[in-house]
């Protein structure tokens, strides 16, 4: 029977985390890519969790057990049922939906989830408290205390976690995977059935008595293991709101400690699994079934956020992935802490439903907090060290033995302790990278903070995503026009420029990514650049903060239109651009969905008869090149790159920094004047080259190891 119960949640866990990415997938080339979409599906999946563990909640109240697993038996099966009629799988491909024109649609994404996987994600949500609550009613030996197969259950949420990107995404396309996630569910409905049957055989006999149901509710203060079979109706509000703390602090640190590190220390691919997985670690050991030294942990926490804030105050110059550690190992410490508590102060098994339902929503408020709130509240990533004073506080209390005697000499060593952990780490709210210079402007949107810092003479101005520099101009009049960093004349882009862009065929221009508006500079009097910028933010930067001038002094005329490259590019009327530059891939966060193969046939669609297109693909960790040449050859065209990496000293000295660009053409003789004397040469696509699409991509395939 306990193999039943621990498959069953082990199985819905990991489809649940699985299905996940796989609409997040489908849907964000459909949207822009935007992160405003995963906040978005974010807020419908957390939603559903928490409608699911209500489900279970008052459905193990209110129903007899025979009934309960008669409506579960109904309510698993309908998914399937609803997917035989329609002829179609349990989840359904929302790219089959009409995008509605007009800004970002919030509630257009919501309703297509619900309708594409809304179903069978609610009823995989019921299964954790369903199940643990179902095997509390039987016989078996461990069912006083059901709470260790909430193990099962991050078991199976790690092992989808981390096998998404490295098993599927790598060996399956969007279709592929909607099919094995569908043959999953159809397997969790036969073993949530025999779950529900199981149970109805092992149910102890005879009823509980008014008597007995009294009883047991005194006792309801005793260990959980002690009150198993306990009535619900017990728990006190003040234990409610601990579990609810308990659950939102190392949500919040979670997302936390994943937007710091990713934006200020090291923005590589991948990295937010990471955190999440150790996440989930914490809840595995901490409902293992072991008790925690909470004491020495709580502590150790103690010691590493304090060593955190005096590594931030003194911006100390460590190397990345030291730093990276540093501050995942203090967030695993502080979570499980966290959750060593929750599974310490979990009730008995009569209040389990409503035990997984405050926690789920305590997860909820962490994650609003950081996801909704921060970015309209802060302008830098404040809620990290928010989250880490929250945890301090609720930690604390593990250390209440640590001196002896009566209980006010321990509040007195608490009431010195917790101040001056939360004195340490409010010092990381004030945390900035490492100074450039003078800071002139900071602001936060959903794409991340953008920083304007000005040297230290005052000589230049920077901007900064996260730890991405987007573009930098000299102050003084005589250098202001001169294009630097990755658009230097000396470098690919500016080759064509200068070598094709004087010449009338390129009259239009498109730009996808403003960034300071940098390649501007290049801009002729017979031309128009049209910019295409998803953040409204940097348009406001380079236009109108008075910070950067470049968009103000170029000779051509410019355009701006806000939005994401790919969607608003392919509003244009056909062959329009003689020049479509993609300059969004100089952050490390890859926006796939404009490189895959259908997004280069929509660049082609708006590109005039002899025209170009150029692809900034510089990068720290990803090797970019192969993708979008392949895509060019499976569409017919011809592809050439430019590794412009070796920087001399006096070139350094000028602004230049290394960088690597793509060209793309319909014929290798619209590349005229780039063949001889650059560094331009054609591209040799390897046949296993990775093939992109917006039905698969695999970031792995690009990772560079070395």
């Amino acid at each position: 029977m306990l193999p039943a119960y621990a498959l069953t949640i082990f199985l819905s866990a990991a489809l649940l985390f699985a299905v996940q990415p796989m609409m997040a997938k489908m849907v964000l080339p459909l949207l822009g890519g935007s992160p405003a979409v995963w906040n978005t599906s974010m807020v419908f999946f957390q939603t559903a969790l928490l409608a699911g563990y209500l489900y279970a909640h008052l459905l193990t109240r209110r129903v007899s057990p025979s009934r309960q697993v008669l409506v579960h038996a109904v309510v698993v099966v309908l998914p399937l049922l609803g997917a035989a009629l329609a002829g179609d799988l349990p989840v359904l491909d929302p790219r089959a939906f009409a995008v509605p024109e007009g800004r970002f649609p919030a509630l257009w994404l919501l309703g297509v989830l619900a309708l594409a996987v809304g179903g069978p994600f609610f009823v995989l949500s019921t299964t954790g408290p369903l199940m643990q609550r179902w095997f509390a009613a039987t016989t078996h030996k461990g069912a006083q205390d059901p709470y260790f197969l909430y193990a099962a259950s991050n078991v199976g949420s790690m092992l989808a976690l981390v096998g998404y990107p490295l098993v599927m995404e790598r060996a399956m396309h969007v279709g592929e995977q909607r099919l094995c996630f569908s043959m999953g569910y159809a397997a969790f409905v036969a073993l949530a059935i025999a779950c529900g049957v199981l149970m109805l055989r092992a149910r102890p006999t005879g009823a509980v008595t008014r008597q007995q149901r009294r009883r047991l509710r005194d006792e309801a203060g005793a260990p959980a293991a002690a009150v198993a079979p306990a009535i619900p109706g017990a728990v006190a509000w003040r234990a409610r709101l601990l579990w609810v703390a308990l659950a939102a602090a190392p949500s919040s640190l979670m997302l936390g400690v994943t937007q710091h590190i990713s934006s200020d220390i090291a923005a590589v691919p991948l990295l937010w699994v990471i955190p999440l997985a150790l996440y989930l670690l914490t809840f595995i050991i901490a409902f293992g079934g072991r008790a925690l030294p909470l004491r020495p942990l709580a502590l150790l926490f103690f010691a590493l956020a304090s060593g955190l804030a005096a590594m931030t105050v003194s911006r100390l110059d460590l190397a990345a992935w030291s730093m990276v550690g540093a501050h995942l190992l203090a967030f695993f410490v502080g979570a499980l802490v966290c959750h060593g508590r929750l599974a310490a102060a979990r009730p008995g098994a009569g209040d389990l439903t409503e035990y997984y339902l405050l926690v789920a929503l305590g997860g909820v408020i962490g994650g609003s907090f950081n996801g909704i709130l921060a970015p309209v509240i802060f302008d830098g990533i404040a809620e990290y060290p928010v989250a880490i004073v929250a945890v301090c506080l609720l930690v604390a209390p593990s250390c209440a033995g640590l001196v002896p005697g009566a209980a006010g000499a321990r509040r007195m060593a608490l009431g010195a302790m917790a101040p001056l952990a939360v004195a340490a780490v409010t010092a990381l709210a004030y945390f900035q990278p490492a100074s450039l210079g003078r800071q002139l402007l900071v602001s936060r949107t959903f794409f991340g903070v953008h920083r304007v810092i000005e040297g230290p003479r005052g000589q230049w101005r920077l901007l900064m995503h996260g730890t991405t520099r987007h573009g930098i101009q000299a102050t003084s009049p005589r250098d202001a026009m001169k294009p630097t960093m990755y658009y230097h004349p000396t470098g690919p882009i500016g080759q064509i420029l200068r070598r094709r862009g004087n010449h009338p065929d390129f009259d239009r221009i498109a730009i996808v990514g403003l960034g300071t508006g940098g390649l501007a500079a290049y801009g002729q009097a017979h031309q128009t650049i049209t910019y295409y910028e998803i953040d409204p933010e940097v348009v406001r930067i380079a236009r109108d903060s008075g910070c950067f001038t470049f968009l103000r002094d170029t000779r051509a005329k410019i355009e701006i239109v806000v939005g994401d490259g790919r969607l608003a590019i392919a509003k244009a009327p056909p062959k329009t651009y003689d020049l479509i530059i993609l300059d969004a891939f100089s952050s490390d966060a890859v926006p796939i969905h404009l490189m895959t193969r259908e997004a280069i046939q929509v660049y082609f669609d708006k590109l005039a008869d002899g025209g170009v297109i150029a692809a900034n693909v510089s990068n720290r960790y990803l090797e970019l090149r192969p993708p979008l040449g392949a895509a060019a050859m499976d569409l017919g065209c011809v592809s050439m790159h430019w590794d412009d990496s070796d920087v001399s000293e006096f070139l350094a000295r000028q602004g230049k920094l290394p960088t690597t660009w793509v060209a793309l053409a319909r014929r290798r003789e619209d590349f005229a004047g780039l063949m001889a004397g650059t560094g331009w040469t054609l591209f040799d696509v390897a046949p296993e080259a990775p093939r992109w699409t917006d039905d698969y991509s695999n970031v792995l395939s690009a990772l560079m190891w070395d």
